[in-house]
């Protein structure tokens, strides 16, 4: 990533985002997410999920 998409992220907060396990298949689980979130500089993200 650029040094100005580093910046632009830094206290960033996702506000919607699908994590495993879920009807439909994903590629992370809420904890392998929020890591790489952590160390994207993310402050924050809000799970959802396709489960009625």
């Amino acid at each position: 990533m650029s040094e100005t998409g580093e910046m632009l992220i830094q206290g960033a907060i996702d506000l919607h985002v699908h994590t495993a396990p879920d009807l439909v298949p994903r590629k992370y689980t809420d904890i392998q997410l929020a890591k790489k979130y952590q160390a994207a500089g993310y402050d924050s993200c809000n799970g959802a999920s396709c489960a009625i």
